[in-house]
């Protein structure tokens, strides 16, 4: 038999007496490590040095602990050592020879004691999470008779406890390339931010806000992985939008204008497609025009900071950029420097000057009244073309932009199609068929007029839903009428000398009749045959008015319509 250090009882195992000697017992304990309460490594002073058949020791968790994680002692690696995490808050290193060919040896530790594994835990706000060696520890010696006998040891330090009462502050802070509305001093302001966990299913994410600092913080429980994402928007979307963006936009597609900032680039994204090209261009124009945005589109991109700060990025790489931040593994410390850069969309030279402002003028501009023809078939699902054109040429034409709407009650637009100046650019258009609204956006090459020809046209085509009398009930339907010659939103109809001819239908009429035709504010009277005024009310210039007259007898009525520049008057028949 051999012989061992260790002084212990006699025991009988089947008529064989065992007999040891020691002079050294191990000692367990339960050793801090770092500055948070929660990270602890189990230390065992005095390792056994001789052959080992077994060895089992496991840390238990309160069950208010949470996020257990654990790893093997570096001078453990090397050997078959296996380190379990369970579902119930233990952590345990065990260790098990099948014959004395198997059996191990601890590593002899004899200037420190030897770490056998160190492990963390987490915990909700306000709790108290407790962490203890279990009494049930094995270290079992080998035999030269295969009967393993159990060690003496000593647990000097067996508990620890870590109260979680504070929690983890994750922080950051949102700065601002331009200096404009909802920016102090290039810092955002009252963004919200939301920090939500990853791998906490029950975990309630926390909202908070940037001060006028643009600095955030929110206290999370230690230990788990979480997800930043900041938002910001303006109510006005197209602050700081100008021609000068669109031009940086154009010379970056025509390749003789690089940016010389990433964060550029991300701007002149306009359309979140990750890609820069004439549709940015054109949607650009079209938000400063119309108010009218790309699907999806976001005022202000937050871009996580450490994506790109400081690098460059051309258009292929867009999709790198990532708007919000992972934190993995948080501890107690808290993690901070967590920065967002705020980047307005499509303000690519980076100024955000005063927001853009729409203006209504009635002086008289070039293309204020535009020359128009109807023709086709006007009954019911007929098609008809409305052209319209320009009564002279015109040079060095800062045309940008047009709309109008036609009653989608009465018609349905097929086709927009331009000639000449008026020739469309893919994607610069649009119709939306709830509304009958038409958005036209001519966008020049920057510093480079349009022309016009008197043959240059607009061509509507659209399918008749209701019957017309006259193709001047068509024209009563053209509302919503504005053009955009140099950027400001001027009001546009058809010259009233061609097209004021009031129509009444239908004449013979039954419980109501419709009126319309008149471009100006007018006044509607109606009178029996005895001269008596039986109805009136104001009419809207461009707008189909019903007139209810079911109470009225059958006869003969008189109407009269009076506008600042015309009276007009005619007889209808009630049957």
């Amino acid at each position: 038999m051999k012989k061992y250090a260790f002084l212990f009882s006699a025991f009988f195992f089947t008529g064989i007496i065992v007999s040891v000697q020691a002079d050294t017992i191990p000692d367990l304990a339960l050793i801090p490590t770092g500055s948070d309460c929660n990270t602890y490594e189990v230390s065992m002073s005095n390792p056994p040095t001789g052959a080992l058949e077994h060895l089992k020791i496991t840390v238990s968790i309160s069950p208010n602990g949470s996020n257990l994680n654990a790893t093997l002692g570096s001078a453990l690696e090397a050997d078959d050592y296996d380190l379990e995490v369970t579902s119930i808050n233990s952590i345990t290193i065990s260790r098990l020879s099948t014959s004395a060919a198997t059996n191990f040896q601890l590593p002899s530790m004899p200037d420190t004691s030897l770490t056998l594994f160190a492990f963390e835990f987490f915990g909700q706000l306000g709790d108290t999470v407790t962490a203890e060696i279990d009494s049930l520890v094995m270290i079992t010696l080998a035999t030269e008779d295969s009967i393993g006998i159990d060690n003496p040891y000593t647990i000097s330090s067996s508990s620890a406890s870590c109260i979680f009462n504070e929690g983890a502050v994750l922080s950051g802070t949102i700065t601002s390339l331009q200096n404009c509305m909802g920016a102090i001093n290039h810092s955002i302001a009252n963004a919200t931010v939301v920090i939500s966990s990853t791998n906490m299913p029950d975990f309630t994410p926390v909202y908070t806000q940037t001060d006028a600092a643009g600095d955030f913080s929110g206290i999370v429980p230690g230990g788990g992985d979480y997800l930043v994402s900041p938002g910001f928007n303006l109510s006005e979307p197209d602050c700081g939008l100008d021609d000068l963006d669109i031009a940086l936009v154009s010379g970056y597609n025509l390749g003789v204008a690089p940016f010389t900032s990433p964060w550029s680039v991300v701007s002149a994204d306009f359309n979140l497609s990750n890609s820069i090209s004439l549709l940015d261009q054109i949607g650009m124009r079209r938000a400063i025009l119309f108010d009218v945005y790309p699907e999806g589109f976001q005022s202000w991109r937050i871009v996580n900071a450490g994506v790109l700060n400081g690098g460059s990025l051309n258009e292929n790489a867009l999709s790198l950029i990532t708007e919000t931040a992972t934190v993995a593994d948080v501890p107690l410390s808290g993690v901070s420097n967590i920065n967002f850069i705020a980047v307005k969309t499509g303000d690519v030279k980076v100024s955000c000057n005063q927001c853009i402002t729409t203006n209504s003028s009635a002086n008289s501009v070039p293309l204020a009244g535009l020359k128009s023809k109807i023709r086709g078939d006007l009954s019911e699902g007929g098609i008809i073309e409305l052209r319209l054109s320009p009564e002279e040429a015109y040079k060095q034409l800062w045309l940008i932009g047009l709309e109008f709407i036609l009653s989608p009650e009465h018609l349905e637009i097929l086709e927009i199609r331009g000639e000449g100046g008026f020739r469309l650019q893919e994607e610069g258009y649009a119709v939306n068929a709830q509304t009958g609204r038409f958005h036209g956006i001519w966008l020049p090459l920057e510093q480079q007029f349009l022309e016009l020809g008197k043959g240059d046209q607009l061509t509507v085509r659209a399918k008749v839903k209701r019957s017309f009398s006259t193709i001047a009930e068509v024209f009563s339907l053209l509302s919503g009428a504005n053009i955009y010659p140099d950027g400001n939103k001027r009001s546009w109809s058809i010259s009233p000398q061609q097209h004021s001819k009031i129509v009444v239908f239908p004449n013979p009429f039954g419980a109501q009749f419709t009126i319309s035709g008149t471009v100006e504010v007018g006044q509607l009277r109606v009178f029996n045959a005895a001269g008596q005024l039986i109805h009136q009310q104001q009419l809207q210039p461009l707008v189909e008015h019903q007139i209810i007259a079911r109470n009225w007898q059958p006869g003969v009525y008189f109407y009269r319509v009076e506008t600042p520049s015309a009276t007009t008057s005619g007889k209808l028949i009630r049957k």
